[in-house]
């Protein structure tokens, strides 16, 4: 079969309207997904520590309260708490920034830690928080050669986190870097970084 100029003009336009005709069908709307809850079966026996206070924390505490978390709130370190993997500790910000040098705080951090405590920082200059770490003995912040620190919340991200984990035999840490700044997307992203 020899198609001429004007047969592959006539091919080219069925082949251009049947496309048309195919993106013109009607199509039934798509469902929109229900959105799933996030505080579901899986977080049943998670307590919140809340430390400190601060805005973005406190808003972050109170959305997991208001989707039934079981929150125990301190304006500074409990002398008596137990902690253990279901507790996420979430300190205020503001709070932490002026207690990095605090060895009272780096007592409290190696214990948690021990424990498998999650724990969490939310608003204010979070890079802080890996700076307490350092401190406490848990994270050491790299320094390159040349003497220049590598904080990894150096842009100091509206959340950041740190809990144990353990794959496949060895244990290392978990971190958890955020930068929304809505209450719903912190929440979002501490319970993606839980399980």
């Amino acid at each position: 079969m020899v198609l001429t100029k004007t047969g592959v003009l006539y091919v080219s336009i069925f082949l251009l309207i049947s496309a048309l005709a195919l993106i013109a069908l009607p199509t039934s709307p798509a469902e929109a997904e229900p959105r799933t809850n996030l505080i579901g079966a899986e977080f049943d026996n998670l307590t919140i520590l809340h430390i400190g206070g601060g805005t973005l924390g406190s808003q972050l505490v109170d959305r997991l309260e208001e989707k039934k978390a079981d929150v125990v709130r301190s304006l500074d370190i409990p002398e008596a708490v137990e902690l253990n993997p279901e507790v996420v500790i979430i300190f205020g910000g503001e709070w932490l920034e002026g207690r990095v040098y605090d060895t009272k705080l780096h007592d409290f951090l190696s214990l948690a830690s021990s424990q498998g405590a999650n724990m969490v920082m939310a608003g204010g200059t979070t890079s802080k928080f890996f700076e307490a770490l350092d401190r406490a003995g848990l994270y050491r912040i790299p320094v390159t050669e040349t003497g220049m620190v590598r904080n990894p919340a150096y842009d100091n991200p509206p959340l950041v986190g740190l809990k144990m984990k353990t794959v496949g035999g060895h244990t290392g840490p978990s971190f958890l870097f955020s930068c929304g700044s809505s209450p719903d997307l912190l929440e979002e992203s501490l319970i993606g970084w839980l399980p």
